[in-house]
């Protein structure tokens, strides 16, 4: 009937037009909009976390057919759920979320919720709030993660709030023995993601890697440690056609992946002695037995040799008839 009003224009008209083909004015206008934060922290743009909050009071509950409350924001990048809010009889106060649209202009302060009904010729203005860019930064600490060759590590991620439709993050390593997945993605209407990190056998020095979201990059230092063959050893000399107990040794606790060590036997090993052993994670040894072959005259050796990452180191076992 009257066409679309713009937020400051036409306001004076409406009312004289209300009052001009005799509407009867409820006597509820908007006495305050406020905003909620429980974190008290700034709002983020590109998400929804659930908690941020307006609320608009009228002056009294709403009369007879409810009263019906324009809402704007005075930022393009603040995304109201809806433009407007309607008053049931009798209710006084009415609560909706904030959407945050993703924010190409950067950081914004002194955004505001206004809020006006169709007596008010004036808007009703929020305190206002600041607002930030959506950011994905590492839950995990600051400082260096190690890693050794060959194993791997799991970072976590978080958005700086839920995310509708969810989202890609770019991930980077400058470091070629230390890969990582190329993005990390946040799930819809969730904040967590996590990436791995695998770092190759031969891998040495550090690794920045890096995540970027929304034109933010947070990064963490990754460092290559090196895992090697320290030494074989044996329990000791066994009758000939017993078995020999055998232990590896590495020169550090396997952090993740467990390690293969390959294994090989001169011409003394009995049947089904096994061509390799792991080292689980947790670990830094493991002890296996080895059969020997029966002799007919001794004494004689056996030669067990371990290889893992290129390098190879025996043990001597003494066979006795």
């Amino acid at each position: 009937m009257f066409g679309n009003l713009s937020r400051r224009g036409g306001l004076l008209a409406l009312v004289a037009s209300l009052t001009l083909f005799g509407a009867t004015a409820a006597n509820a206008e908007v006495a305050t909009v406020t905003v909620v934060n429980p974190h008290n922290l700034p709002y983020t743009f590109g998400g929804s976390d659930g908690v941020n909050k307006v609320t608009v009071t009228l002056t009294n509950p709403a009369g007879v057919g409810g009263e019906d409350v324009d809402l704007e924001s005075s930022s393009v990048n603040l995304a109201l759920t809806q433009s407007s809010m309607h008053f049931n009889e009798g209710q006084q106060s009415k609560t909706l979320g904030i959407a945050l649209a993703p924010n190409p202009l950067g950081a914004e302060d002194d955004v505001v919720v206004s809020a006006m009904d169709n007596e008010n010729v004036d808007w009703v203005d929020s305190a206002p709030f600041g607002v930030r860019p959506m950011e994905a930064r590492f839950v995990d600490a600051t400082t260096p993660v190690t890693v050794q060759q060959g194993g791997s590590y799991l970072f976590n991620i978080k958005l700086s709030a839920r995310i509708v439709a969810g989202a890609s993050v770019d991930v980077e390593s400058d470091n070629a023995g230390v890969h990582v997945d190329d993005t990390a993605i946040v799930g819809a209407g969730t904040s967590g993601a996590a990436f791995s990190v695998t770092v190759d056998a031969n891998a040495t020095g550090l690794a920045d890697v890096s995540i970027t979201y929304n034109g933010v990059t947070y990064d963490r230092i990754v460092k290559v440690t090196n895992l090697s063959l320290q030494a074989v050893t044996n329990g000791g000399g066994v009758m000939a056609g017993s078995n020999a107990s055998v232990t590896i040794h590495l020169s550090a606790t396997v952090q993740s992946t467990p390690r293969t060590i390959s294994l090989s036997y001169n011409s003394y090993v009995g049947a089904g002695a096994v061509t390799s052993v792991d080292v689980l994670a947790g670990q830094k040894s493991v002890t296996f037995s080895v059969p020997t072959k029966v002799i007919a005259s001794g004494p004689k050796t056996l030669v067990v040799t371990a290889t893992f990452s290129g390098v190879s180191k025996a043990t001597k076992i003494v066979i006795t008839k």
